[in-house]
């Protein structure tokens, strides 16, 4: 825990210290006596929503040792956490398994926190996940709130070493190789090869700026798929 105070500005000689701010619950031998942080009574954030809360009710004997005695309190806002990994799905299967988590788990005013865990396919973004479609779930709860913990895939330093600084190759056959390491993850090789072609012949047009051309290879592409 990071205290407010380093241990030696509390005086010594006491049976029991009662300390605030840190918003987990603690109980621990400190000193001559005891040391508690009873924690919070409400949740600041998802990762306290499985903190039990309350406060002690302390009691001293006449020998000076105390009693601590948790009162837990059942009226704040119950948080619902729906961690899950989801390493290797596409962005629209995550949405649709996050919105079916979220309906399942749906009940009157809670707040349900779905964890979307994992690593990405290669050429996924976090930016195609329906975000708005995961927090309309639940009608009844009180409120989703998506914590998107996902990872984007890059191809390694390695690999693009391995590419870039093997054997001599001209500046197109390289970049070929990269977007056929990019695609394969999803595509497989065969299609892999045949996107990477494709993206290869999308960059003269683009770079002289021939919509018409650019237009022609991206129908040709979809028409190839």
């Amino acid at each position: 825990m990071e205290a407010e105070i380093p241990p030696e500005l509390l005086p010594d000689g006491f049976c029991y210290y009662a300390a605030g701010h840190i918003h987990d619950r603690y109980t621990g031998r400190f000193k001559s006596g005891i040391l508690v942080y009873s924690g919070c009574t409400e949740s600041s954030g998802y990762d306290e929503g499985k903190i039990t809360k309350g406060f002690y009710h302390v009691q001293v004997n006449d020998k000076g040792q105390p009693a601590p005695e948790l009162i837990e309190l059942y009226t704040p806002r119950r948080f619902i956490l729906l961690e899950h990994d989801y390493t290797g799905l596409s962005p629209a299967k995550i949405t649709e398994m996050a919105v079916q988590m979220v309906k399942e788990a749906d009940e009157t005013d809670v707040i349900i926190v779905p964890i979307l865990c994992g690593t990405l396919p290669t050429e996924a973004s976090r930016a195609e996940l329906d975000v708005p479609k995961i927090r309309n779930a639940a009608p009844k709860a009180l409120l989703v709130h998506p914590i998107v913990q996902l990872r984007e895939t890059v191809v390694s330093d390695e690999v693009v070493r391995s590419i870039f600084e093997g054997e001599f190759k001209d500046l197109k056959t390289k970049a070929f190789d990269y977007f056929v390491q990019i695609f394969s993850d999803r595509y497989g090789k065969t299609d892999a090869e045949r996107i990477a072609h494709g993206a290869l012949n999308l960059i003269e047009p683009l770079a002289q700026k021939q919509d018409a051309k650019v237009k022609q290879v991206i129908e040709e592409l979809t028409h190839e798929n």
